[in-house]
């Protein structure tokens, strides 16, 4: 009787043990609609702690939330600022340093947007939740139109509805090759280019977060390493697609 009721009592153990065990072994991430590259690195990042990676798509201001209230773990591609860093915590060195923003408009017309003045003639599409760089953000005199999703702007392009659409170059090219519009949109002549550190970030109140100096210093040597770089630049060459400047 003591060895069955020894027996019963490991077997119970272990079934107690082992869904704790298989959450921590489980990554939540989310991903724009049409993205794949911030894929890409996180799965690359998890596969170093042997997690399995989970990932929904939705837009930008929801995944915003999402870390916020702990309901992923981790986030790729984000810009730092004071209000997001009450919530997540940024993974250093950032991965990319520049941060471009291309004008992509209407193959052809090209000539419409050469300075940032053009801007004002034209229906710009934007995404919801979405930064850009303050002159554009806070300009008021701006015909702005916001969608929801990176693909709705391209298709509201294409179909004439708006005159231009703002994107970071990662986003827009990516989504430029996965609807086939490269005979349709072309990039203008007027972009916005700037020093701007790009992070991995963890949630605050992920389980993650007790472990940060670990996934840090692992994220680090991915990043100094060059294994990020070749991540990025092994994606855009499968692609056909121009690698875009991010040093």
């Amino acid at each position: 009787m003591r060895v069955k009721f020894f027996s019963l009592s490991l077997l119970f153990f272990c079934w107690y043990l082992e869904p704790s065990h298989a959450h921590q072994a489980i990554w939540k991430t989310s991903l724009p609609d049409t993205l794949e590259i911030d894929y890409a690195i996180t799965k690359a990042f998890a596969d170093k702690f042997s997690a399995t990676l989970t990932a929904n798509k939705v837009p930008f201001a929801r995944r915003l939330d999402q870390l916020k209230n702990g309901e992923i773990d981790v986030l790729c591609g984000l810009l730092k600022n004071n209000d997001r860093e009450r919530f997540a915590y940024f993974l250093r060195p950032p991965y990319k340093l520049r941060s471009n923003k291309y004008f992509f408009i209407r193959k052809g017309e090209g000539k419409r947007l050469q300075t940032y003045e053009d801007l004002y003639k034209l229906r710009v599409g934007v995404h919801i939740g979405s930064k850009y760089f303050p002159r554009f953000d806070e300009d008021e005199k701006l015909k702005k139109f916001v969608t929801p999703y990176y693909a709705d702007s391209f298709k509201m392009l294409v179909s004439g509805r708006i005159d231009v659409v703002i994107h970071t170059d990662v986003y827009g090219l990516e989504i430029m090759n996965q609807l086939s519009l490269q005979d349709n949109v072309e990039v203008a002549p007027f972009m916005h280019t700037e020093k701007k550190p790009v992070y991995m970030a963890i949630s605050r109140k992920s389980k993650l977060f007790n472990r940060k100096d670990e996934l840090e210093d692992v994220f680090r040597l991915m990043v100094e390493s060059g294994e990020i770089d070749r991540i990025i630049q092994s994606y855009f060459r499968s692609k056909g697609l121009p690698i875009p400047e991010y040093k």
